[in-house]
């Protein structure tokens, strides 16, 4: 049974009162990991028109081990998940013709990489984060672009380790190669899912950690963005903003030794204004990714999963 929660824009009424509830059928899915080579007897390399050959770099850092390779070549898709490495902002061939009145930035984060050399992620969840910008000038039908890793303490720590020595860091997902670095150590942010101005600053945001400063033009790395010391645990991937007022919202599992879920309101500035619990039945961790927003309320859904304390 899945849970919906309620909470209208964190005014003082919003610390009481009952708890709405929304039943639901669980479907659970059975879903198989597959390596690179991992395909079976029955799977078949990509024929046809879509058949296309991915350019990969053949040496350097980014150069791909073997079994990428041929499963690059038997399956063009997986390119897409392989490294491209820094670009620094250039111009861009358009094809067709931009709008004459869109001008503008536009950002996107994801996984930039999903492997340490030979040794692949868990999950793509833990690559570590890349993000992309593009900048639109219908007026010129020009276009620039750019991408760069999210310097990240944890993708710092990774690069000193060498591409030899495998996942050095412990993820959400991923165990580190040494077990010393698993031991007492919570998961580390890769800043991988999603971009957000807030109070005048570019901002790459994950579950996994503060948000991470960018500069919107160069894509370099500022370094971690603490709004306040009494947030959540980590900052929602997916924080909204309240159009009318500038406010933003965001939510997550609190501190220890506290045991609960949190969320706040923070300033259009950036001040952090107000953080209460979400009313739970129990003392319980779960895990929140998303929530809608509408005008009076952000309305959570409770996934039925959880790790009850008691």
């Amino acid at each position: 049974m899945s849970r919906v929660a309620t909470i209208p824009c964190l005014s003082p009424a919003s610390t009481s009162g009952s708890t709405p509830r929304a039943r639901s059928r669980v479907h659970r899915l059975s879903v198989r990991a597959r390596s690179w080579q991992g395909q079976n007897e029955k799977s078949r390399s990509a024929t046809g028109p879509h058949k296309v050959k991915v350019p990969l770099p053949v040496d350097g850092p980014l150069a791909p081990p073997q079994d990428v390779v041929d499963a690059v070549a038997a399956w063009p898709w997986r390119g897409g998940l392989e490294p491209c490495g820094d670009h620094e902002l250039a111009s861009v061939e358009v094809e067709g013709t931009i709008p004459k009145d869109l001008k503008g930035s536009f950002y996107r984060v994801g996984p930039g990489r999903i492997r340490v050399g030979k040794q692949r992620y868990a999950h793509w969840f833990d690559g570590d984060g890349m993000i992309f910008g593009v900048e639109l000038d219908g007026s010129t039908n020009t276009a620039r672009a750019a991408c760069k890793m999210v310097r990240t303490a944890r993708l710092a720590k990774q690069e000193r380790a060498g591409r030899e020595g495998g996942v050095a860091v412990r993820g959400a997902w991923t165990q580190a190669k040494s077990p010393l670095a698993n031991v007492f150590n919570f998961p580390t942010n890769p800043a991988n899912t999603s971009p957000m101005f807030h109070a005048g600053k570019l901002l790459v945001l994950c579950e996994g950690g503060a948000p991470i400063e960018v500069d919107p033009l160069s894509l370099d790395t500022k370094g971690e963005c603490v709004f306040g010391p009494n947030l959540p645990m980590g900052f929602s991937a997916h924080a909204k903003k309240d159009p009318k007022d500038g406010k933003l919202y965001t939510w997550g599992l609190c501190k220890p030794p506290a045991i609960g879920f949190q969320v706040a309101r923070l300033s259009a500035n950036g001040t952090v204004e107000k953080v209460i619990s979400l009313p739970l039945d129990t003392p319980e961790f779960t895990l929140i990714h998303d929530c809608a927003m509408s005008d009076k309320y952000l309305a959570f859904i409770v996934p039925p999963w959880k790790v009850s304390l008691f």
